[in-house]
């Protein structure tokens, strides 16, 4: 945010980050230099030119993002829904459902609920890499209107190729 004392006038082009922080949903597409980061498809590399101009490769910024697409588009993620006391939730699966968030065409969108077996096991499929919310439903209320819900909200950082997993812990007993 300011410039260090051992640094010349000349070299400062700051402040290269805000004093105060500020949410803007395109600040990913924009480098610190505040160019449009080119992202190369078909290598699966994301470059920053820096300063601003291509002509200089020595200046570039260059990170391949994973070793494939299915990597950066196609991971899973696994776990199990527990009970108050630790137990799966048997029957009860039914009215269980574990949903994620994440991008998708530009918008943030939650696909159809997962529901997991009678053990409590659930697998998520397809999930791009990058931090998503997760959470966890659990709905009796259709089955008897004096019943309540529980709810658990977990976050994930699925990273390219490697298998994910989180466990749920909900408030109820099954």
């Amino acid at each position: 945010v300011n410039k260090p004392s051992y640094v010349s006038d000349s070299c400062w082009r700051g402040p290269y980050i805000r004093a105060k922080f500020s949410e803007n949903q395109d600040d990913y597409i924009f480098d610190a230099w505040g160019n449009r980061y080119i992202y190369h498809k078909e290598s699966l590399f994301i470059r920053s030119y820096t300063t601003g101009t291509n002509l200089t490769p020595n200046k570039w910024i260059t990170k391949k993002i994973a070793r494939s697409e299915n990597d950066l588009l196609r991971n899973t993620i696994n776990g199990y829904v527990r009970d108050l006391t630790g137990n799966p939730p048997r029957y009860f699966n039914q009215y269980i459902r574990i949903y994620i968030t994440y991008p998708y065409n530009g918008i943030m969108w939650t696909p159809a609920g997962y529901i997991p077996d009678s053990s409590g096991y659930f697998t998520i499929y397809d999930v791009p890499q990058g931090n998503h919310r997760l959470f966890c439903v659990f709905d009796t209320t259709l089955l008897n209107p004096a019943d309540t819900t529980d709810y658990a909200e977990k976050y994930v950082c699925v990273y390219p190729g490697i298998p994910n997993s989180i466990d749920f812990k909900l408030s109820v007993k099954f």
